[in-house]
């Protein structure tokens, strides 16, 4: 499995360079990236990029691995991601912000004891209704409720 999470198209050469240095940890990310994604699915049917679910996406996605590899380890993952040269950087800075955005999150909800993927879902769109994420394309109805 890891052999083919190493040639997983996409990846940045930083995150590449992580994959090497922290394999199990490599495995944790991608396996996250996979909840985070159908996450995203179930709460957002009609997705797109720099849209409410992208911005939800790197939200629960940096929550999750925050509460799985740390604030640190989790930052250096998701730094990597974004090490893009073709990424536009009004897109990067999206990303870093909702990244940010959910690694407070999680930190607070592990810190109140209220951890679950239910909670972050339910924080990421009361973030999303009340304009505290970044979203560069906006047109998506935001759920009340994490589906």
């Amino acid at each position: 499995m890891l052999k083919n999470f190493i040639y997983y198209p996409g990846l940045t050469p930083a995150e590449n360079k992580l994959i090497k240095k922290y394999p199990i940890d490599a495995l944790t990310v991608y396996l996250q990236k996979n909840i985070a994604e159908n996450s995203s699915s179930r709460n957002f049917p009609d997705q797109s990029l720099n849209d409410e679910s992208d911005a939800f996406r790197h939200f629960i996605w940096s929550g999750l691995l925050t509460k799985e590899l740390g604030v640190n380890k989790a930052r250096e993952f998701l730094d990597a991601h974004e090490e893009d040269p073709a990424q536009p950087e009004n897109q990067k800075k999206m990303d870093l912000f909702n990244n940010n955005r959910g690694q407070i999150a999680a930190q607070n909800l592990i810190k109140e004891n209220v951890w679950c993927l239910r909670t972050l879902e339910r924080k990421a769109l009361n973030e999303l209704k009340d304009n505290k994420l970044s979203v560069l394309k906006y047109g998506l109805i935001i759920p009340t409720e994490p589906k």
